[in-house]
């Protein structure tokens, strides 16, 4: 799965936490998981995508603060 490079998962009906295995998807660009009813807080390990460039987590249940990891990233142009 490490070649993945696209995942849209938009409007899927997921719910709970992040799953963790997205952190081990190296090659992911674009990461598209609005409008679902994920919720707790983002996951630090989504700071180990180095290729990320699009991230959409809009229109779910996330709280606290935003992970200090998405600052140092690089890559990620579009955040919404």
């Amino acid at each position: 799965m490490s070649s993945l490079r696209q995942l849209h998962l938009r409007q899927t009906s997921l719910t709970g936490e992040m799953p963790k295995f997205l952190g081990n998807i190296s090659e992911l660009a674009l990461l598209d998981l609005g409008w679902n009813n994920l919720g707790g807080k983002i996951p630090e390990f989504l700071g180990c995508l180095k290729k990320l460039a699009t991230l959409k987590i809009d229109n779910n249940r996330f709280e606290g603060r935003m992970p200090i990891s998405l600052g140092n990233m690089t890559s990620l142009h579009i955040w919404i």
